[in-house]
């Protein structure tokens, strides 16, 4: 599938430990994208583990992008790649990877936003929009700075942190293109 179709998956997005096999329930609820954080492992354990799941999801038309990890997506040849602040940078992520791979990066303003998008991202993910457990430390940026990205860059802008079903419409009421849920899809 063309990078274009790809990002059009954008929509009800996972992410899951490499350990974690919540993302088969995650299948079920209608998740279109899935992003598999493997922090802490060496190169050849996360292949391992992610190699199985990836085809799994891919054999089910999903998306699948790594988190941080731009040699593991390389390698696993995954959709494209999720880098966070302070993590690789985009102009290094696309030499690795090309232009024909997904590359996403996490802001938390406009100003991060418009800065990504000319780096050449092909998405940003805001947030955290509300409270998360895990991000304990970051003060959400809330609805108004998800609708305020949105209105300020071309490229799709999904949304994360403390998302869940219970709040999912407000926040694609911003106009956001997707959604990122982790605890959700454990908890579903």
């Amino acid at each position: 599938m063309r990078k274009k179709g790809l990002l059009k998956k954008l929509r009800l997005c996972g992410i899951f430990n490499g350990l974690d096999d919540s993302y088969l329930n995650a299948v079920e609820k209608g998740m279109s994208c899935a992003q598999f954080r493997i922090k802490g492992a060496n190169s050849l354990d996360s292949l391992r583990l992610i190699k199985a799941k990836m085809e799994y999801l891919i054999r089910k038309g999903i998306t699948v992008l790594i988190n941080d990890r731009i040699d593991v997506a390389f390698t696993c040849n995954a959709h494209g790649v999720h880098i966070g602040k302070g993590d690789f940078n985009v102009h290094t992520a696309r030499a690795v990877l090309g232009r024909h791979r997904i590359i996403g990066k996490t802001v938390r303003d406009v100003n991060e936003a418009v800065g990504a998008q000319e780096e050449g991202a092909d998405y940003v993910s805001v947030g955290p929009i509300f409270r998360t457990d895990i991000k304990r430390t970051l003060r959400p940026v809330g609805l108004k700075m998800l609708s305020a990205v949105k209105d300020s860059v071309k490229i799709p802008v999904t949304a994360i942190g403390g998302i869940n079903f219970l709040n999912v419409r407000r926040v694609m009421d911003t106009g956001a293109d997707g959604v990122w849920m982790m605890s959700a899809f454990r908890e579903a």
